[in-house]
């Protein structure tokens, strides 16, 4: 017997992906605060760091198609417990190393863990997520979760860990590998690889979610005080702004408690464990989408190529930030929150981005125009914004102008994921994980370019009997101004209406 009311382990699943986007990025971002440790500790140039960081970009874009399609096939149960569990790990080894080759390598194996997790999530949004939400919640995910993770290691790591608490930054990555861990046993357990297998979803949220639509407002109810609140607890950490947060995290949660502790269990008429199901004999075909066929679609091959231009700009976020506002001499506890506001920015702008998707796809009825339309304003509005940002003089005046061009560069996100859904259709994950690999191209490129370029424009002074490296990082932000219209002219031309068809095995 089923309830007439729907299940809401879809937000369960939300959740869960959610916080897998904030984690990758938590850790991935440790390096704006490792980067200026490593420069003092052991006295390495811009090169020499950009290619400890273009290590990790090594591996990150060598393995998105291969992980993309190893997700696709066996599922994210299992792909997605294993990898936040070494990518963790990876963590505690890197705090154990010493030696440029060392850290290198490190950061080899850590990029090869965190490679298959957004392919995988994107093949998650497009099984679990109501049709007419699915783009606001893929900008939730990618945009807001991922970006404030970003915007919560330096304060996790160098306002609080280091200090406040006066750890070293290496026992700083040794706690942040213990909570990974334990979040990896938590997704292995509670997860399920699609609502079809899931026996904590009844027919009403399986119907929904295969043609439904969210109720008005809900979505937006459910999110949006989460949204407004962590930001405001980071920059303003008072009474107030913790129990809007605590608050904010009860709506979230709301609609999670069910699907986590719901003791009822339901049969599905397409489950293949439900014996009663006509067509439980049948093995379903599998579609296998050849890359040699998906890279002849001009469309794919033009958002492939905004993808590098667009992940090649925003590299500079996580490799050189930390390094740009030390440059003008803020303390550890000042660098933390500078160094988080951009990356907040990003993380309204993705959760704002993808809510004016679906709200223009609404108005305008036309998915192609939508996609162009948002993919290219906000770039081209970043481009600009940019160029006031560093006209600043002041610390603070820089990391608030930064700010604004993250939200306006990163609403485009939540567009990126909603067209490999539209043109990968059931194989979004391996379509997801070519453009993602294309802009780890671009982020393994940028820094070998930039790394030489601030050399170039560095200068050496003697301070106080020591040496002093004093660097101009005007042109790095020029160059990636000139990226980001780069990709807005490219998104005019992108048709996410033509699916790619896979082959049947």
């Amino acid at each position: 017997m089923s309830s007439h009311k729907p299940t809401n382990v879809r937000w369960l699943v939300l959740g869960f992906s959610s916080l897998i986007s904030l984690v990758l990025y938590v850790h991935r971002y440790t390096w704006t605060i490792i980067r200026p440790q490593l420069e003092q500790e052991y006295g390495f140039s811009n090169t020499q760091l950009e290619w400890i960081f273009t290590s990790f970009q090594f591996s990150y874009a060598l393995g998105q198609i291969p992980s993309g399609i190893v997700s696709d096939f066996f599922g994210a149960h299992i792909f997605l417990s294993s990898s936040i569990a070494v990518w963790s790990l990876c963590l505690v080894l890197f705090a154990c190393v010493g030696s440029f080759w060392a850290f290198a390598g490190v950061r080899v194996l850590f990029g090869a863990a965190q490679a298959g997790a957004y392919p995988s999530l994107s093949g998650i949004s497009g099984r679990w997520f109501v049709p007419s939400s699915r783009t606001t919640l893929q900008g939730f995910i990618s945009s807001f979760a991922g970006r404030m993770g970003g915007a919560l290691a330096p304060v996790i790591m160098a306002t609080v860990l280091i200090g406040h608490f006066g750890y070293s930054w290496r026992m700083t990555l040794v706690i942040m590998s213990g909570v990974g861990v334990l979040f990896a046993g938590v997704f292995f357990i509670l997860y399920r690889n699609s609502p079809q297998i899931d026996s904590r979803v009844n027919e009403e949220e399986l119907k929904l979610i295969q043609e439904g639509t969210e109720p008005k407002g809900l979505t937006v109810r459910t999110l949006t005080p989460l949204v407004v609140a962590l930001p405001l607890t980071i920059l303003y950490y008072n009474w107030f702004t913790i129990t809007f947060l605590v608050v904010a995290i009860a709506f979230f949660l709301k609609p999670m408690v069910s699907a986590i502790f719901g003791r009822k269990r339901f049969k599905h008429s397409d489950d293949p464990n439900n014996e009663s199901s006509s067509d439980a004999a049948k093995k379903p075909e599998r579609k296998i989408l050849k890359l040699s066929k998906a890279i002849k679609h001009r469309s794919y091959q033009l958002l492939l190529f905004q993808q590098t231009a667009n992940a090649g700009a925003d590299i500079v976020y996580t490799s050189v930030l930390g390094s740009v506002f030390v440059a003008k001499g803020v303390s550890w506890t000042e660098l933390g929150v500078f160094a988080s506001l951009p990356l907040i920015g990003g993380a309204i702008g993705g959760y704002v981005g993808g809510y004016l998707n679906d709200v223009l796809f609404r108005i305008l009825g036309n998915r192609l125009w939508s996609r162009r339309i948002m993919g290219a304003l906000g770039k081209a509005i970043a481009a600009g914004c940019l160029f006031i940002a560093i006209s600043q003089t002041s610390a603070e005046a820089l990391a608030w102008g930064l700010f604004v061009v993250k939200f306006f560069s990163d609403w485009s996100q939540p567009t990126v994921w909603g067209a490999c859904t539209d043109i990968g259709g059931s194989n979004a994950g391996t379509v997801f994980s070519g453009v993602n690999m294309m802009g780890n191209i671009g982020a393994l490129v940028m820094p070998l370019i930039v790394g030489p370029m601030l050399d170039h424009y560095s200068t050496m002074e003697t301070v106080g009997g020591e040496i002093v490296r004093n660097t101009d990082y005007i042109p790095m932000f020029i160059l990636v101004a000139c990226l980001y219209m780069v990709s807005s002219i490219t998104w005019l031309f992108i048709d996410c209406t033509k699916t790619i068809q896979p082959e049947t095995e």
